[in-house]
């Protein structure tokens, strides 16, 4: 019979299995999705153990499990309970209280097998929500997660199904199979899994906001409208949180990229300033072995002193150098408005004098003529 938990108490599970497991407890952040190729690879081959196993490696891989588990389907047309004996053969057992579906078991070192049982009224998204169930299992197994109690053990593999990104298969699978079997139309009901649909329903909200999940697509992923509905109230006040924290990393990443956008300029002026100060070096020295001196007009002596004596130390060079380090140094997501205005402002002071002396250098010594030299 499924159980069925309230909130406070799925929450507290939930943050327990949480604890136990890794920080980042899959090696797909988002919600899981069967792809449908695997679906139809399953109804096309009447449910064939190698369709099977391509959906339990699928998800394995989802979960950050390598390893194979072998999976074995036994089809039965009675609904008994059945039983497994210790070489793993699967039989009916009449005296059986209960009608187990699936059993992930352990044979020996690094040997995992998982077993499942089709019964008459059973059609696909029952089998996958049991295939899910299962391989929890293995991967609390792996995590070596577990109860003292049977009944616990089962509860936390479904949870933690839907806090790994899974529920969705379960609240499909574990939906009541309900069926008429005479004149008077006797209605018949069974059910699989080990809490209700709701239940998962409400842990899968639980674990959207710890995981980070979009809530558009945990919406999406309901089986039913009414699911989806339900599931889109309740995830009311994280939509809004998400929202705005989505909304905050655009602005971010936006402002982000013009700053980046800004220092690839900067980079580019740096660029421009040291071909400029390679271009005076050269007017410099053909003003020097060419022009006569006494050509030189008294206002402009001290300044042709001044970039002569600078030059000979290099140190336009130094300052478009120390820039240059100061630009390397920033970082998109980090620098401010102010560390950009400071760069911006001594670029501005280099490349402002540099165009001064290059205008009085051409006054003396056309570009051409250096050429010549």
């Amino acid at each position: 019979m499924q159980k069925h938990l309230f909130a406070p108490e799925i929450r507290e599970r939930i943050l327990s299995i949480k604890k136990r497991l890794p920080s980042r407890p899959t090696a797909v952040a988002d919600l899981y999705s069967l792809p449908e190729r695997f679906t139809k690879a399953v109804q096309e081959s009447n449910y064939s153990q190698q369709s099977l196993q391509e959906i339990s490696d699928h998800i394995g891989h989802y979960l950050g499990l390598l390893q194979s588990v072998r999976i074995t389907l036994h089809e039965t047309f009675e609904d008994k309970g059945w039983s497994v004996s210790p070489g793993g053969d699967v039989y009916a057992d009449a005296g059986c209280g209960t009608s187990p579906t699936g059993l992930y078991q352990t044979r020996g070192f690094d040997h995992n097998e998982i077993i499942l049982v089709k019964k008459p009224k059973y059609g696909l998204k029952h089998i996958v929500a049991i295939l899910a169930h299962e391989c929890t299992h293995n991967y609390l197994c792996f995590h070596n997660v577990g109860e003292s109690k049977r009944l616990d053990n089962e509860i936390t593999a479904d949870l933690t199904a839907a806090y790994l990104g899974l529920g969705h298969l379960l609240i499909s699978g574990y939906q009541p199979i309900i069926w008429d079997t005479d004149s008077y139309s006797t209605e018949h009901t069974i059910r699989i899994g080990y809490v209700t649909p709701d239940t998962i329903r409400k842990a899968m909200v639980i674990s959207c906001e710890l995981r980070g999940w979009d809530p558009r697509e945990l919406v999406a992923r309901m089986p039913s409208i009414l699911d989806k509905i339900v599931v889109y109230m309740q995830l009311w006040p994280y939509r809004i949180k998400f929202n705005r924290i989505a909304k905050e990393k655009k602005i971010s990443g936006n402002l982000a990229e013009k700053r980046t956008a800004t220092i690839n300029c900067l980079r580019m002026e740096v660029t421009n300033m040291r071909s400029i100060y390679s271009e005076l070096r050269d007017l410099l020295a053909t003003l020097t072995q060419t022009v006569d001196s006494k050509k030189i007009l008294p206002q402009d002596v001290s300044l042709l002193v001044e970039i002569s004596n600078k030059i000979s130390i290099d140190q336009p060079l130094i300052q478009i150098e120390t820039v240059t380090v100061k630009i390397n140094s920033l970082i998109a997501s980090a620098i401010t408005d102010d560390d950009l205005c400071e760069v911006k402002n001594q670029i501005e002071y280099i490349r402002n004098y540099l165009q001064e002396w290059r205008t009085l250098l051409c006054k003396y010594v056309p570009p051409d003529k250096t050429n010549e030299r």
